[in-house]
């Protein structure tokens, strides 16, 4: 009510079904099915009471859906129950064939969005704020707050460069009973300890597997194996090299952030095999936005 928007997850008086429905699922090899899917993320969004809702669909080697007809179908199926309920909903199937930005993991996530708000350019985060304001563009353009999606992308853009967006969340973080000091300095987001994954062939990277690297964070303690394994929030990697970056032998690729166990040679070497370095540089990359289903 103070500052315009809450921040939120899953908790006991929300959907508790859900929560044990979705350990079931994980016990049954089942978190893939479409209808499944569709149930735990409408029934959050229900009983919040939305009238508008924009959800972000992945495709790729890094999602659920790693085919792009299976997000297709799942974006569907997620619109029409939304539809169903008298909630104005669209998807945008985004692409995750390589990592969003230029951080993967929970602390150094966080650390690139507010590195973002606070209007900090770098090449390697520029699809994570090219993203986030295309989903509040058409979150503020089927809300009715603007004529069209560009009138929208408009306001959105004004927005984070003017630094209201960040006097926003720095306010939203104090109200909610946050640490404004992580956004006001995010450095301090970052672990202390890191390693440096080195190239070890002359060539280009012409991709970056993004659900090896999932994966590899994973294994470390940055997600969860198991429903009851807890997070190493201070687990993540930032790549250094992007796609079609020319590398030399010794080269940084990326870098390993850590708190207390040093990432193992598998972890070192999964993470390495992430990158595909050739001699020719890729002929193109996909779009981030691949479709909007509404």
């Amino acid at each position: 009510e103070k500052c315009g928007f809450a921040l939120a997850g899953q908790t006991d008086r929300l959907v508790p079904a859900d929560r044990k429905m979705y350990a079931i699922r994980d016990a049954t090899a089942t978190i893939e099915y479409i209808p499944l899917i569709v149930a735990s993320i409408m029934s959050k969004k229900i009983a919040e009471g939305l009238n508008a809702l924009i959800i972000d669909v992945k495709a790729g080697s890094g999602a659920f859906m790693q085919q792009l007809c299976d997000a297709e179908n799942l974006a569907a199926e997620l619109v029409k129950t939304g539809e169903k309920f008298k909630i104005k909903s669209r998807a945008l199937i985004s692409d995750m064939n390589r990592p969003l930005g230029k951080f993967i993991g929970n602390s150094v996530e966080v650390y690139e969005a507010v590195k973002i708000l606070k209007g900090e350019k770098d090449r390697l985060t520029e699809r994570t704020r090219e993203l986030s304001l295309a989903l509040t563009a058409h979150l503020i353009e089927i809300a009715g707050l603007a004529e069209n999606y560009h009138a929208a992308m408009e306001i959105c853009v004004n927005a984070l460069d003017s630094g209201k967006a960040f006097e926003l969340f720095l306010e939203n973080v104090k109200l909610q009973g946050g640490e404004p000091q992580c956004v006001e300095k995010p450095e301090t987001l970052l672990p202390e300890n890191s390693l440096v994954i080195e190239n070890e062939a002359p060539g280009f990277v012409t991709e970056i597997n993004a659900r090896k690297i999932g994966e590899a964070v994973c294994r470390m303690g940055g997600g969860r194996v198991k429903a009851e394994d807890r997070i190493d929030h201070s687990i993540g990697i930032e790549l250094i090299a992007d796609i079609n970056d020319r590398v030399e032998k010794g080269d940084p690729l990326c870098r390993i952030f850590y708190s207390n166990r040093r990432p193992n040679e598998k972890d070192t070497e999964d993470i390495r095999n992430a990158f595909i370095i050739e001699e020719k540089a890729a002929e193109s990359t996909d779009s981030l936005i691949m479709k909007v289903i509404s």
